[in-house]
């Protein structure tokens, strides 16, 4: 079990930075005077909801991490700004 919970912390700090990463660059788009398609934005919901439910089995199992709960609640701020 401990390793399949490694494998879950591993994929929700991925999911996290895929995330970040189309987050950034819809706004890096809009810096550059582009507009950030909605198509951005639903890749970047995809990975939302996938590091959400990463995060959500984890919390069934065993103790999230601290550093990762602290990247997720970054994720979530970053996001609702959008």
């Amino acid at each position: 079990m401990q390793e399949m919970i490694e494998k879950m912390i591993r994929s929700a700090y991925d999911e996290i930075e895929d995330v970040q990463k189309y987050m950034k660059m819809c706004t890096d788009m809009k810096e550059a005077g582009m507009e950030c398609p909605g198509m951005m934005k639903d890749i970047a919901h995809d990975e939302y909801t996938h590091a959400m439910y990463m995060i959500s089995m984890i919390e069934m199992h065993h103790d999230v991490p601290e550093d990762l709960m602290k990247k997720w609640e970054e994720c979530k701020n970053m996001y609702a700004k959008a």
